[in-house]
C-alpha cells in the first residue's frame, strides 16, 4: 500500500507495510477527491478515527492537507471532523494544530443559484461568483471551519474553535461573515453565541447587507426581529413599559450621508420584496416609518397628484364634450388629410409606417 510522502511537501510515494488501507481509499485519496484522513473520517466510525490518529502521527504534515478537486477544493480534516458532528475529533484535530482558517470553497460546498457562475482567477486562488444570489440550497456553509460549525449548529464547535484564535469576523468570497451566515440558515442560538463571543452585526457583504437588511431580503421574520431587537438601545424603562431607539442607518430608505434612495434597506427590500413572507416584516419598526412617513410628507404628495390628477380630468372632459361636430376627429381626418393634394404626404403616411405618423400628427396638433 501507498501513502502520499508531505514531510517535506512532496508527493512521492512511500511504502509502510505498517499501515494498510483499502486498495480503494487509497486511489480516491491518491486523485485527490478526498484525503488520506478524509477517507477514514468519511466513515464515522470510532476505528477509523483511531486510524486516521495513527496516520497523523507518522505523517503529521497531513492534518492541514486539502482536496485539489473541482468539488471539495480546500477541504480539509477539521472541515470533515465538524461535518461528522464529531466534537472529539475536532478538539484532537486543534491540540494537533489544524489550521482554523483554512477555506473550503469547491462547488459542493457552494449556493445553488451560483454553481453555474463559478470562474477560476489568476490573481486569487478563490473562484470568482456571481453576486445576484439568494443563497439557495443547504450546502453553502461559509467556507471557514467556524462557519462549518454555525452553520452545523454546534457551539461546543464553536468554542473550541474560539479558543484557538479563530477569525470571528472573517468574510468569505460572498463577503458573509458567520452572523450572514447565522440568517441565512437561520440559526438563531449560534447568532446569540456568535454576538455574545464578539462578532460585529454592521459588517456588509458585497451585495452590501448587513445580518439585518438579509433577513429582510430573504424575508427571514424571525431573525429578522431579533436582530432588529438587539440593533435597538433601551433609552428608558419604568415597570412593564420601555422606550428604544433603532439606529435608521439600514433601516429607512433615505441615504443619511447622501440623501439619496437606499435600496439595499431593510424597509425598501421589504416593501418591494417578491413574496407574501416580506409583508409579514412590515410590522412593529418598520410600520411605524412607514406611518411617520405618510404624516410627514407622503399624504400630502398624494394629495397633491390626486387634486391635479382631477382638475387635468375634468378640464379632459369638458373639452372632450364641448367640442363641435365639425371638428370631430373624424371629420377634420376625412375633410383634410385623406383628401388632401399632396400626393407625397400619401405616399409617406401609408407606405411608411414610422414617418407615415408625422403629417398625420402634425395635422391633429394644429387642429
Amino acid at each position: 500500500d501507498t501513502f502520499v510522502n508531505t514531510e517535506q511537501g512532496s508527493s512521492e510515494e512511500v511504502a509502510r507495510p505498517a499501515l494498510r488501507a483499502p486498495d480503494i481509499a487509497i486511489e480516491i485519496a491518491y486523485k485527490r477527491q478526498l484525503l488520506f484522513i478524509g477517507v477514514c473520517l468519511l466513515q464515522g466510525t470510532t476505528i477509523h478515527n483511531l486510524l486516521a490518529l495513527r496516520i497523523l502521527d507518522f505523517y503529521p504534515k497531513l492534518l492541514n492537507d486539502i482536496c485539489t478537486s473541482e468539488d471539495y477544493y480546500g477541504l480539509s480534516p477539521l472541515h470533515q471532523a465538524i461535518i461528522n458532528h464529531d466534537v472529539e475529533m475536532v478538539s484532537k484535530l486543534l491540540r494537533r494544530g489544524a489550521d482554523v482558517d483554512q477555506r473550503c470553497y469547491g462547488a459542493f460546498f457552494c449556493a445553488d443559484d451560483q454553481k453555474g457562475s463559478r470562474t477560476d482567477s489568476l490573481e486569487h486562488e478563490y473562484v470568482d461568483l456571481t453576486m445576484n444570489t439568494n443563497y439557495t440550497g443547504t450546502m453553502y456553509f461559509g467556507e471557514y471551519p467556524l462557519s462549518f460549525a454555525v452553520c452545523m449548529n454546534q457551539p461546543d464547535m464553536f468554542r473550541l474553535l474560539m479558543a484557538k484564535k479563530a477569525n470571528l469576523n472573517a468574510q468569505d468570497t460572498n463577503g458573509n461573515t458567520v452572523l450572514h451566515l447565522c440568517v441565512i440558515h437561520e440559526k438563531l442560538e449560534m447568532m446569540k453565541l456568535a454576538l455574545e463571543a464578539g462578532a460585529r452585526l454592521h459588517i456588509s457583504n458585497k451585495q452590501n447587507l448587513t445580518p439585518l437588511t438579509l433577513a429582510a431580503k430573504l424575508a427571514k421574520k424571525k431573525i429578522f426581529d431579533m436582530v432588529l431587537e438587539l440593533e435597538g438601545q433601551s433609552v428608558w424603562v419604568y415597570g412593564g413599559a420601555s422606550c428604544s431607539a433603532y439606529p435608521l442607518t439600514k433601516i429607512d430608505t433615505i441615504n443619511e450621508v447622501t440623501g439619496e434612495m437606499n435600496e439595499e434597506s431593510a424597509l425598501s427590500l421589504v416593501v418591494y420584496g417578491k413574496t407574501s413572507e416580506h409583508l409579514e416584516l412590515l410590522d412593529g419598526i418598520l410600520e411605524n416609518i412607514l406611518k411617520e412617513k405618510w404624516k410627514a410628507y407622503g399624504r400630502q404628495h398624494w394629495l397633491q397628484s390626486l387634486i391635479s390628477f382631477i382638475i387635468y380630468y375634468i378640464i379632459f372632459t369638458t373639452a372632450y364634450m364641448l367640442r363641435p361636430i365639425s371638428a370631430t376627429t373624424e371629420v377634420r381626418v376625412e375633410a383634410s388629410l385623406f383628401q388632401t393634394s399632396d400626393a407625397m404626404t400619401k405616399l409617406c403616411t401609408f407606405g411608411n409606417p414610422l414617418p407615415g405618423r408625422i403629417p398625420f400628427f402634425f395635422t391633429i396638433f394644429q387642429w
